[in-house]
């Protein structure tokens, strides 16, 4: 059997046409990727890094899905298994629910660290001001903050 793909022609191994059947039937099953994405609740955004992939990648996708690798699929299948034990399985829960909570935390804490800095600055300054004295330093002050 052969595919064009990129604008060339190859031959497909055994291998290669397992996993395009397992694709068809996923397909089948849970429909394509945008309407899979819109079931599962995530924006295209999330979609992606739960994906591990880039977001150009999944425009790609979007214009022509028959160029999606297999294993985004397998993925895809992977994902809905453990989301559907999830509801199951508290302790699988728990460890789900921490992995993304883990990220909002580190969010968090990035901007916590960036509001850190502002103050030590502004404490710095003011620092200076008062051992200067403050009609000296006033207008460096306020030109900084």
């Amino acid at each position: 059997m052969e595919q064009t793909h990129f604008n060339t022609t190859r031959s497909t191994s055994a291998l290669r046409r397992i996993y395009e059947s397992e694709v068809r039937q996923f397909k089948e099953q849970h429909g394509g990727l945008e309407k899979l994405r819109e079931k599962l609740g995530l924006s295209r955004r999330k979609m992606c890094q739960l994906l591990l992939v880039d977001p150009s990648a999944w425009s790609r996708w979007m214009r022509d899905e028959s160029r999606v690798p297999p294993h985004i699929y397998r993925s895809l299948e992977w994902y809905l298994a453990l989301n559907h034990r999830r509801y199951t399985d508290p302790d699988l829960s728990r460890l789900i629910t921490a992995r993304y909570q883990t990220n909002e935390v580190e969010k968090d804490s990035q901007k916590m660290i960036s509001e850190i800095h502002r103050l030590k600055s502004r404490v710095f300054y003011l620092q200076i001001a008062l051992f200067l004295g403050v009609g000296v330093c006033l207008s460096l002050i306020l030109l900084r903050a």
